[in-house]
C-alpha cells in the first residue's frame, strides 16, 4: 500500500468495475500504470453515499459493464460515469494533540480548553459539519456547548507549528 496524495484518472473505469486501464498518480511521481483498480467498499469519504453499481466484478474479470449487472431480482444497475475521477487529498504537515488540553471531557454544557500556543480553533461534529470556531489565546477558553446535540466532536487548533487534534464528547444533560 502506497500512501500520499493521489489523482486517480482514466474513463470509464468505475463503468466497468475493475478491468478498465486508469492512471495512479502520486504527487510528484511518475505516472504508474495499474489495470486492476476497483473499490471493494466505498472509501471512508464517501460512506454516507448509497451506490447502485452492483457487486464488483472477479478481479481482472470485468469485462460486463455495470449497467448490465444486476442490483436486485427487478432492476439493473444504473451507471452513466464516463468522466475522469479525480481525487485530491489535503493532509496536515504535521499533528501534535500535546499542544493543547480539554476539559471536562465528556462535557453537558462546557468544554475548557487550554492552550500553549494561540491559534484558531475549529470543532466539527461526526459529519464535519463546522459547529464552532474563533481565534484562541494562549491559556484557558471557556467553549459553551448546552445546545450542541450530544455526541462526539474533532477540536482542530491551527497554529504556527501546525495542527493538533482532539476528540469530545458532548452528553446529554438527562
Amino acid at each position: 500500500m502506497l500512501q500520499g496524495l493521489y489523482i486517480v484518472s482514466g474513463t470509464n473505469h468505475l463503468e466497468f468495475a475493475n478491468f478498465q486501464n486508469v492512471n495512479i498518480v502520486p504527487s510528484n511521481a511518475p505516472v504508474v500504470q495499474e489495470p486492476s483498480l476497483y473499490w471493494t467498499l466505498p472509501p471512508k469519504f464517501l460512506s454516507e453515499v448509497s451506490f447502485l453499481m452492483g457487486p464488483p466484478a472477479n478481479y481482472n474479470s470485468g469485462n460486463i459493464p455495470a449497467r448490465e449487472r444486476f442490483i436486485g431480482p427487478l432492476s439493473k444497475t444504473v451507471c452513466n460515469v464516463r468522466e475522469d475521477v479525480w481525487v485530491h487529498v489535503n493532509t496536515p504537515t504535521a499533528v501534535n494533540a500535546r499542544l493543547f488540553q480539554v476539559f471536562p471531557n465528556p462535557a453537558v454544557n462546557s468544554f475548557t480548553i487550554d492552550s500553549q500556543q494561540p491559534g484558531y480553533l475549529e470543532i466539527f461534529d461526526i459529519l464535519g459539519r463546522k459547529t464552532w470556531d474563533a481565534r484562541i489565546p494562549v491559556g484557558q477558553q471557556t467553549i459553551f456547548c448546552h445546545n450542541w446535540p450530544y455526541g462526539y466532536y474533532l477540536a482542530t487548533l491551527r497554529h504556527k507549528d501546525g495542527i493538533s487534534q482532539q476528540w469530545l464528547f458532548k452528553v446529554s444533560s438527562n
